[in-house]
């Protein structure tokens, strides 16, 4: 009874190793293919790795590989977490990058309905439907969340596009929720910088916008230059400026986010004044 009971200690010592009932690699194993691809997605999200479309797909792809090969263990939920978080972060980057996202929070959801992160993964469905301006099913992604509900808007957010959207969601009545609040937190200086951008595009055949790849300030001030048909390039300094995007262009507009440091901004008109001889 004595090496019966000792047997049966040392197959739940083992099992507890695993990190699961049953037989597998143990945790500190996954954890070695896990923390990789963490630290990866950290930087991306900080800006200490460039956020490429490369970058962004390998730390999609070795998430994927925890999720598939390691579904079971306790690393599998927060990594079909990060791959949805990934595509959210790609945003303009990853082609169709918000389906995909959403598809990711679908897949963690269904396939890990206890998840700390389930939350989340409503609210960055949410969020990506809202960004993709399908409003009707943000707001059904919005109440799947707790009944107390805050609404506050990306400082670099247009009025108008957050107005809208406060709008349907009183329209169209969450009778559920017992409390809403709407908070806007849209900066005004912000605000005219956008407008004063709208209007330079409106004139130029190709605008450079300057900032780090991490800011939303800068992404947000490129989405609205597109909107007008014009060639949009962002960069972070005057080393990411190719030569070929000045081929054929004659008014050249630069902008930059709030933060941008004078002096970037400085290097890249003087860069595109000896690219151009005038901008």
């Amino acid at each position: 009874m004595r090496i019966i009971g000792l047997l049966l200690t040392l197959l739940l010592s083992f099992c507890v190793s695993c990190g699961q009932i049953g037989f597998g690699p143990p945790d500190r194993e996954i954890e070695k293919i896990y923390s990789p691809a963490e630290d990866m997605y950290n930087g991306l999200v900080t800006g200490k790795i460039r956020k490429s479309q490369a970058n962004w797909n390998n730390v999609i792809r070795q998430f994927g590989k925890v999720v598939k090969n390691h579904s079971k263990s306790r690393f599998a939920d927060d990594a079909q977490y990060k791959i949805g978080a990934s595509y959210i972060q790609a945003n303009g980057i990853i082609e169709d990058s918000l389906q995909k996202a959403i598809k990711a929070f679908d897949r963690l959801i269904k396939r890990y309905p206890d998840s700390e992160f389930v939350d989340d993964a409503y609210y960055w469905k949410a969020h990506a439907h809202f960004l993709r301006e399908d409003y009707e099913q943000a707001i059904t992604e919005f109440d799947r969340l707790p009944r107390k509900l805050g609404i506050i808007s990306q400082t670099t957010q247009s009025p108008d596009r957050f107005a809208n959207f406060a709008k349907r969601l009183i329209d169209l009545g969450i009778a559920q929720v017992s409390e809403l609040r709407l908070i806007n937190t849209i900066c005004d200086v912000t605000r005219k910088r956008q407008v004063a951008a709208l209007k330079l595009a409106g004139t130029v055949d190709l605008m450079i916008v300057v900032g780090g790849h991490n800011s939303a300030n800068t992404q947000r001030l490129a989405e609205i230059c597109s909107t007008t048909g014009v060639e949009t390039h962002r960069v972070e300094g005057v080393g990411e400026i190719e030569p070929g995007w000045l081929q054929g262009h004659h008014r050249i507009g630069v902008t930059a986010g709030a933060s941008t440091p004078d002096e970037v901004i400085n290097e890249v008109m003087l860069a595109l004044e000896g690219l151009t001889g005038d901008c």
